[in-house]
């Protein structure tokens, strides 16, 4: 008999101890569950910041574009009429020094003339 009632109380020991391992499994899965949801609404917070910050930079990183762009033309526009504006540069010095010199020329000349027609009445 001693085994009958030590083989009950044996049997209800792993009963209360099963009962427990439910119980904590149970727990944890409630546990486990919530934390699920709290992770998924933090995902879906993420998500949502990104997304907005995302199109908050697009925009701004597309305007960005737009004027680099914009600056790259113009730069290039100005490059292309300071090489016209040197061309013109040279040109205009070139026919300054040539019209100088024909200044220079002119001015010789006269001084020629003059110093012919004084010789012509000396004589």
């Amino acid at each position: 008999m001693v085994s009958r009632v030590q083989e009950k109380n044996e049997l209800a020991g792993l009963n209360n101890r099963l009962a427990a391992y439910i119980e904590r499994v149970r727990q944890l899965e409630t546990e486990n569950s919530r934390l699920s949801r709290v992770v998924e609404q933090h995902q879906e917070t993420v998500t949502k910041e990104v997304t907005g910050i995302k199109g908050l930079y697009e925009g701004e990183l597309t305007s960005a574009r737009k004027l680099l762009d914009d600056l790259a033309k113009e730069k290039a526009k100005l490059q292309f009429e300071n090489g016209k504006m040197k061309t013109d540069l040279e040109d205009l010095r070139a026919k300054y020094i040539l019209s100088g010199f024909f200044c220079c020329l002119l001015c010789w000349q006269h001084t020629l003339k003059k110093n012919v027609h004084v010789q012509r009445y000396d004589y």
